[in-house]
C-alpha cells in the first residue's frame, strides 16, 4: 500500500507505525475466536477504527478478519494500552515532558478552535453525531446547533 493510502485509510505516516508498535510495546493479540494478528495489525485496525468509525464489517475486506475477531482484537489492544498507559492521563501534570507552558497552549487552542467544551481533540479534527434525539440528549449535547455530538 503506497504511502499517501495508507495515511487516507489510517490518519498515519506508514513509517511511524513500526516506531509506535515498538514504543507501545504492542505484542500479537488474539481474539476469542482462535484468530491472532500481530502488533502491526492489532494497532492498524485501532488506528482505523479511531480514524473512522465505520461499522466492524466494512472492516473485514481491509484486513482479512471476521468482524468478531476485529472488534475482540481492538478491544483487547484498547485495554492493553489502557492498562500499560493509563497512568499517563490520570495526571498530566505529573510528566516531565509536559510542562505547565505546554498546557497553557494546548488549552490556547482549544479555546480559540473547540466548539465543544468538555472534548479536548478529535481523532480526523471532525465532530460527528454519537446519539439520537432521545438518547442522553442532555449529557451529550454540544451547543452547536442542529447536532448532538
Amino acid at each position: 500500500m503506497n504511502e499517501q493510502t495508507f495515511r487516507r485509510l489510517f490518519h498515519f505516516c506508514k513509517d511511524d507505525l513500526p516506531v509506535l508498535v515498538e514504543a507501545l510495546k504492542i505484542q500479537t493479540i488474539g481474539s476469542s475466536q482462535g484468530v491472532t494478528g500481530s502488533g502491526e495489525e492489532a494497532l492498524l485496525m485501532g488506528l482505523r477504527r479511531l480514524a473512522y468509525p465505520n461499522r466492524w464489517w466494512d472492516f473485514e475486506h481491509i484486513f482479512g478478519f471476521p468482524s468478531s475477531a476485529l472488534s475482540n482484537i481492538v478491544s483487547q489492544l484498547f485495554h492493553y494500552i489502557g492498562s500499560t498507559f493509563g497512568h499517563v492521563l490520570m495526571d498530566v501534570t505529573n510528566h516531565s515532558s509536559l510542562t505547565l507552558s505546554d498546557l497553557e497552549q494546548f488549552s490556547e487552542v482549544s479555546t480559540l478552535f473547540a466548539h465543544l467544551r468538555n472534548c479536548w481533540g478529535f481523532v480526523d479534527a471532525t465532530a460527528r453525531p454519537i446519539c439520537g434525539r432521545t438518547v442522553n440528549q442532555r449529557t451529550y449535547f454540544s451547543g452547536l446547533k442542529g447536532s448532538i455530538l
